[in-house]
């Protein structure tokens, strides 16, 4: 009898352990839907010249990729799209800096001494100070 309860037992883990939810198709269709259109603002802030544009276009890419983050966990991502998470993270969030940085030394008027976050642009994108 205890045998019989340990392999149940034992299956159970075992389920458990290999198990990988997988994403149901509607929500496969938003993850996909969302990625495409991250990557087209995240391919399009690569490709402007007017740094405010890019600039623009890099937070719409970073605020698609917010709202997928919100429905999905990278996991689910990744098993839908193929997609690396961070590393789009990583390179959307390089996009902003370089072009706030490139901003702030074309406009520097256009960042005010009296801000109440200049300490932290000291101290988090020194190349704009």
């Amino acid at each position: 009898m205890y045998i019989i309860y340990a392999i149940v037992i034992f299956l159970i883990i075992i389920i458990t352990i290999w198990h990988k939810p997988c994403v149901c198709v509607g929500q496969q269709k938003n993850i996909n839907s969302l990625t495409r259109q991250m990557l087209r603002w995240y391919i399009a802030s690569t490709q402007d010249n007017e740094v405010i544009i890019k600039n623009l276009h890099s937070n719409y890419a970073m605020g698609y990729l917010s709202a997928l983050r919100n429905i999905a966990t990278d996991d689910e991502i990744y098993q839908s799209t193929g997609l690396d998470v961070q590393k789009i993270s990583k390179a959307i969030a390089a996009q902003q800096d370089a072009s706030l940085i490139k901003f702030a030394q074309e406009c520097p008027d256009l960042i005010p001494d009296d801000d109440v976050y200049r300490d932290y642009i000291k101290k988090f994108l020194p190349e704009i100070t």
